[in-house]
């Protein structure tokens, strides 16, 4: 991390101090902040303010999307054998929750033979709700052709959603949010070293109206 970045936060901690943690003064002045944050994160990815939203790091900003669908009984949902455990436990949870069939689809055979999209459309059922892939992947280093593979998915299943783990991406590849016809997609703005990170997830605003992500935790002081 630079070492601006770092007296940044630590002036900001000692004006949280001074002022005093639980004031009106430093609860607006946090909102402010977390707000240019946003601006300027969804400035540099050309995409809405609206479409951003902060996060403690990717997976949990895979668990807001994952959590937050309406899963009824029968739902699928599938993932390629590349995703990071974390999904990949999450799913098992809310398989075992909402009795929702996970299915995994093997894209790290194509690594360097083979076609991704599809490999992954051909898994897509009319009951899948939600298919889970990697932008890069975290295992091989594999870039999957988001735009090709959505619209696969899409054309197999038009109501199916599509969440991409872009853990790997910002900084590594040219990114077009806005046209990719992705529903979500947590990722890493910024990369300064181990645990040095800004995380947020992207929502599509034309996928708004559509989708209901209900708060997976409410509260805080």
């Amino acid at each position: 991390m630079p070492q601006r970045a770092i007296e940044a936060i630590a002036e900001f901690y000692h004006l949280i101090q001074y002022l005093g943690p639980f004031s009106g003064q430093v609860n607006d002045l946090q909102e402010s902040s977390a707000l240019r944050t946003k601006e300027a994160i969804a400035s540099e990815l050309k995409v809405p303010t609206a479409t951003i939203t902060l996060t403690e790091d990717v997976t949990v900003g895979c668990n807001i999307a994952m959590w937050g669908m309406d899963w009824r009984g029968g739902d699928r949902m599938l993932l390629t054998d590349c995703e990071h455990p974390g999904i990949v436990a999450t799913a098992k949870e809310i398989s075992k929750r909402f009795d929702v069939e996970v299915s995994t689809c093997g894209v790290m055979a194509t690594l360097n033979q083979g076609n991704p999209i599809e490999v992954i459309a051909s898994a897509v059922q009319p009951t899948t709700r939600l298919v889970i892939l990697s932008h890069i992947l975290w295992n091989t280093g594999q870039v999957l052709p988001l735009a090709e593979i959505v619209k696969a998915c899409k054309s197999v299943n038009s109501n199916v959603k599509i969440l991409v783990d872009a853990a790997q991406s910002v900084g590594i590849l040219p990114l077009n949010l806005i046209d990719e016809g992705l529903t979500s997609m947590p990722l890493r703005v910024i990369n300064g070293g181990a645990d040095q990170k800004a995380w947020v997830v992207y929502m599509s605003v034309r996928r708004r109206e559509k989708i209901c992500i209900p708060p997976l935790l409410v509260g805080g002081a």
